[in-house]
């Protein structure tokens, strides 16, 4: 804030109305005054979380008054020093923001012709640790918060969002040895932000279920399992019938929703599968057969794989 601004329209007014000015903020810290005693009549303002009180030396009309708090608004608003900015997140968040407001936080942000991304981290302890790790790992202004069981975070970048997603997510893990996942979606304008929360909402829920094991999520990452949970309940359970001819349930255990479903995120690559479960070849080859048992699809092959992927996903959906 401009102290020397304010001090000059204080003065103008002081002039004008025969008498002095003093204006505080919430803390009681003294913007401008006069070495006199205040007796008069005093009006309050809030702006971005912060109040400010202005107090005349004498009595003067109400309207006089409400003048001279609208102009020291005008010149306070958008100072620096004035912003409170995890008081405009929780606006936006409660979708009770302004314009200007939100004009304010895209600056803030330095958007510009950079990509915005609206990041949530699960996160189980640790939050004021993992706050300050967060905040200390951006060079850049960002927006951050806890919210319901969950950290969100928005930035602005020109680098690509799933390499510094994975990178948070690999110095988050290795400084402070605490298991999180992390949900991302562009986000194409702050006023978009409702929306963007809906689906990180949506992503959580969609990998919970299909890829329980993956760490960082976006939405492009969903693919079928997402088409599915667009689809109505009775158009899901005749595709399921449509694909699937054998007992899916035979299925339904760790090991195998494990390894069903590390196969297709290494896109039916046998050797690449095996490496990341930390299992023989042969073995990983002993369950695909066994799957081909149990449902007559060999998921080896593409045409299989596509049936089965959909009524095995259709399966693990409406299970419950």
């Amino acid at each position: 804030m401009n102290k020397l601004n304010i001090q000059k329209l204080l003065n103008d007014y002081a002039s004008h109305y025969k008498c002095d000015f003093s204006l505080t903020n919430h803390s009681n810290f003294t913007v401008y005054t006069s070495d006199i005693d205040f007796h008069g009549d005093s009006i309050s303002f809030e702006i971005n979380g912060a109040e400010f009180t202005i107090q005349s030396s004498i009595n003067i009309s109400a309207s006089d008054l409400e003048l001279i708090s609208i102009a020291c608004q005008n010149l306070i608003h958008f100072s620096e020093d004035s912003i409170n900015i995890d008081y405009l997140l929780i606006k936006l968040l409660n979708h009770s923001i302004k314009q200007d407001e939100l004009r304010y936080l895209s600056k803030y942000l330095e958007v510009e012709d950079k990509s915005l991304c609206f990041v949530a981290i699960q996160y189980s302890d640790e939050l004021n640790v993992l706050l300050e790790t967060i905040r200390n790992s951006f060079e850049d202004n960002i927006l951050l918060t806890p919210y319901e069981n969950l950290v969100l975070l928005i930035f602005s970048s020109h680098e690509p969002f799933n390499e510094l997603c994975g990178n948070l997510y690999s110095m988050i893990t290795s400084e402070l040895m605490v298991k999180i996942k992390i949900f991302y979606s562009e986000i194409y304008s702050l006023a978009d932000t409702e929306e963007t929360l809906n689906i990180i909402h949506n992503i959580q829920r969609i990998a919970s279920i299909y890829c329980p094991n993956r760490s960082v999520v976006s939405s492009k990452d969903l693919g079928i399992s997402k088409i599915i949970t667009l689809l109505d309940k009775e158009d899901a359970i005749q595709l399921f019938k449509d694909f699937s001819t054998g007992n899916f349930e035979d299925l339904d255990n760790e090991e195998d929703i494990k390894t069903i479903y590390s196969f297709f995120e290494n896109n039916l690559n046998i050797a690449e599968t095996s490496r990341q479960l930390f299992i023989h070849r042969n073995t990983l080859v002993y369950r695909l057969d066994k799957y081909q048992k149990i449902t007559n699809l060999d998921i080896r092959r593409f045409e299989d794989a596509t049936k089965f992927q959909l009524a095995f996903f259709i399966y693990q959906f409406y299970k419950k």
